[in-house]
């Protein structure tokens, strides 16, 4: 799913990210450009350098439609408008 981040992912906020990622046993993955970083891992999600206004890809493997609901209430991401 594509979202906007509205925050940096930076020691603090990834680590939010990534306590929320790790809630779910599926296999958690974030895109920015050309990079991809296991969601669960704080220095991949660091290392992407995700600043506010940040387009990403978040995707859940196997999907989980309730991973998506819950994607939103942490208030670090949010839908990219179409």
């Amino acid at each position: 799913m594509k979202v906007i981040c509205r925050t940096p992912l930076f020691a603090g906020n990834a680590g939010d990210v990534v306590r929320f990622f790790e809630k779910y046993e599926e296999r958690v993955y974030v895109k920015k450009g050309g990079h991809t970083a296991n969601g669960k891992s704080l220095l991949g999600l660091i290392a992407l350098s995700c600043y506010p206004d940040s387009e990403l890809d978040v995707i859940c493997e196997p999907h989980n439609p309730s991973f998506y609901e819950e994607l939103f209430t942490i208030g670090i991401f949010q839908r990219l408008p179409q």
